[in-house]
């Protein structure tokens, strides 16, 4: 009889991320790529609970190799992140990355568009596709030449400009 425990199943990582805590809240904090020059690496570490962001550059002479500067960037990124994990208690946000682009849209909800002057019914919103675009969501047309339509897309909601409207 083994006495070894289960593991539980590990979800694959979204790609370009290269480290990934846990926080107390249950959400992640990302760490990946955003900028290598000659000059500097610069990594960005992003909770998907709380969304707070953050920047961590390798400190580094610009003789220092590239894996250098990797490791001491990557270094500074793990010291926020896992700071961050230990005291953040924000929950998952259900949309998780796509969150600023779905905004405030739920299922059933009507909104205005800025971009159409129309307004919609959303109907569905789906957020784990394995194609192009990564994220849909499907509305009914409400007002203008086309009432009635059925139509998805990815269009990223203007907190400017676009209106909750029930």
């Amino acid at each position: 009889m083994s006495t070894t425990a289960a593991r539980p199943a590990v979800e694959a990582w979204p790609e370009g991320v290269i480290a990934r805590y846990l926080t107390v809240g249950g959400a992640t904090v990302d760490t990946g790529a955003y900028e290598k020059t000659d000059r500097d690496t610069t990594l960005q570490s992003t909770c998907w609970g709380c969304r707070e962001s953050t920047l961590s550059s390798d400190g580094l002479s610009a003789y220092a190799s590239s894996e250098e500067r990797l490791a001491a960037a990557l270094r500074a990124a793990r010291q926020w992140s896992q700071a961050h994990a230990e005291r953040c208690r924000a929950l998952p946000h259900p949309f998780g990355p796509f969150a600023d682009e779905i905004g405030p849209r739920r299922v059933s909800g009507r909104y205005y568009s800025h971009v159409s002057g129309n307004e919609y019914e959303v109907l569905d919103i789906q957020t784990e596709r394995s194609f192009w675009p990564p994220w849909q969501i499907t509305v009914r047309l409400l007002t203008g030449d086309r009432v009635g339509d059925v139509v998805s897309h990815c269009t990223a909601w203007d907190a400017k400009r676009d209106r909750v409207l029930s």
